[in-house]
């Protein structure tokens, strides 16, 4: 771990745990009978048109074939506990997608979609239920105007609490130099994460970012 590293970059989740992309490594190997197909990175790369991009995919099937938009790079078969890779992918808006075939048969498909700017909230309750002494666990995403993932995003949330008291903030990036104590903090590939003390009442939180549509909710 490197300064300004303040936590370790190794693993297949973060530490708000968000899965990193060898998570579908590992999963494609190790999950026997559930087929995985997995591209990345994003397809959000402003003013870089006409630029080549490595283009990665962990799976299990046998075959998969990569297109951008129309166009197609190939399909390749994939080598036991091995992954593909495709070194020279032009970037061009739209779709980075993944066919994934199975004893010649198409049977899953993945994307990679060109986002517009974020522009609304979406957040999750880790567990469906909070006992009296546990603690609620708030998954933040942003979304752009057609409720896409904005995996590139990195607005600067804001939080209040009502009923219950803030444990922590967190966003996976192990370079934050931001307080996890305090109400506010900056999404990192387009997350961020609350941590609630409910102190077994009912809590209600608000979040907002300036330019974002407010969304409240309870726990």
């Amino acid at each position: 771990m490197v300064y300004p590293a303040v936590y370790t970059q190794f693993g297949v989740f973060d530490y708000c745990g968000f899965e990193k992309d060898n998570y579908y490594y590992y999963k494609s190997w190790w999950s026997p009978g559930e087929p995985v197909l997995h591209i990345f990175p994003h397809w959000n790369h402003r003013g870089c048109e006409g630029e080549a991009f490595p283009v990665y995919c962990y799976s299990n099937l046998d075959e998969v074939e990569l297109f951008v938009n129309d166009r197609s790079y190939g399909k390749k078969a994939i080598p036991r506990n091995g992954y593909l890779g495709w070194e020279d992918v032009a970037y061009v808006p739209g779709k980075l997608s993944a066919f994934g075939y199975k004893d010649g048969r198409l049977v899953m498909t993945d994307t990679r979609e060109t986002t517009g700017a974020a522009a609304s909230l979406s957040a999750e309750v880790y567990r469906s239920s909070v006992k009296k002494d546990d603690i609620a666990i708030l998954n933040i995403e942003l979304l752009d105007a057609y409720s896409r993932p904005v995996p590139d995003a990195d607005t600067e949330l804001h939080f209040e609490i009502s009923g219950g008291r803030l444990v922590g903030t967190g966003n996976g990036n192990p370079g934050s130099h931001e307080s996890e104590k305090l109400p506010v903090r900056r999404a990192f590939h387009g997350k961020c994460q609350l941590v609630i003390d409910t102190q077994g009442k009912k809590t209600t939180v608000k979040l907002y970012a300036q330019g974002l549509k407010d969304l409240t909710l309870s726990v």
